[in-house]
């Protein structure tokens, strides 16, 4: 390496300008990566609180929904641990923590099960909304409580379309613009497929 002294200078002056470029781009990088940290920062603290808003809102609601029936209940929601835990007394004059979900009956299975969706559904953005066969193990009260509740639910869900299939009496419902029921005939002995009207 050598040169005149002119060169030199050149070179050095070329090496001292890249070096500054180079500097500004790294600092530049530097406060872009900070910057794209106190935003992914943010945007988790505002996910959390979110989060637990959505879960508070849908707590409030499985608890206002049970009380129609005079249940008591607790919706426990562990994000961390991504669990979901419901806590139902039947009889909203005992006072005691409520049971386990798997210790219910059938019917209070089911309805129960249909308040926790109804509140869930109210914070969820889905268009189409279907449940098959939810109130096989009800009897006509909670039957007729919870489709009460689904329709009120769905004239409430603006843009959102619910579909509920039932093998069950549809006596408490009546069609109305917003509600269409359709019948299928009783399947006979023996038979293997539906045959639907043309």
């Amino acid at each position: 390496m050598g040169g005149s002294k002119q060169e030199l200078a050149t070179r050095a002056a070329q090496s001292v300008k890249a070096y500054g470029q180079a500097k500004a781009r790294v600092e530049n990088e530097e406060k872009l990566a900070q910057l794209l940290k106190s935003t992914l920062v943010n945007r988790k603290e505002r996910w959390k609180a979110f989060q637990r808003a959505i879960t508070a809102r849908a707590r409030v609601q499985f608890m206002w929904m049970l009380s129609e029936r005079n249940f008591r209940g607790r919706l426990l929601a562990n994000h961390k641990e991504k669990k979901l835990d419901l806590h139902v007394e039947p009889d909203g004059t005992r006072m005691g923590k409520g049971r386990e979900a798997k210790t219910l009956s059938g019917g209070e299975k089911s309805f129960s099960t249909i308040c926790l969706l109804l509140s869930l559904w109210d914070a969820m953005g889905a268009p189409v909304r279907c449940l098959d066969e939810f109130d096989v193990f009800m009897d006509s009260v909670n039957r007729e409580v919870s489709m009460r509740k689904m329709i009120e639910a769905a004239r409430y869900s603006v843009g959102k379309q619910f579909i509920l299939i039932t093998p069950g009496s549809m006596g408490s419902v009546h069609s109305a613009n917003d509600v269409k029921i359709i019948k299928m005939k009783d399947p006979e002995r023996g038979q293997t497929t539906i045959s639907f009207p043309t």
